[in-house]
């Protein structure tokens, strides 16, 4: 894994590692600094789902979740 490329969000090269017997990545957000976990045995798509979040609306203040 080197760099991965998204609409509007880059994030950094990966850096892998073995967890849990299983091969896992981290990669950094060079929008926000965010460390995001790829893990294969997930089902969510951890870089689109940040991807979204850099998409959502901001909330208006006083807003509740």
């Amino acid at each position: 894994m080197s760099q991965h490329v998204l609409p509007d969000v880059e994030y950094g090269q990966s850096t892998v590692f073995h967890a849990e017997g299983s091969r896992v990545a981290i990669v950094v957000c060079m929008l926000c600094g965010a460390a995001i976990l790829i893990d294969p045995r997930e089902k969510v798509d951890a870089p689109g789902l940040h991807r979204a979040w850099h998409s959502a609306p901001a909330p208006s203040v006083g807003e509740k979740p």
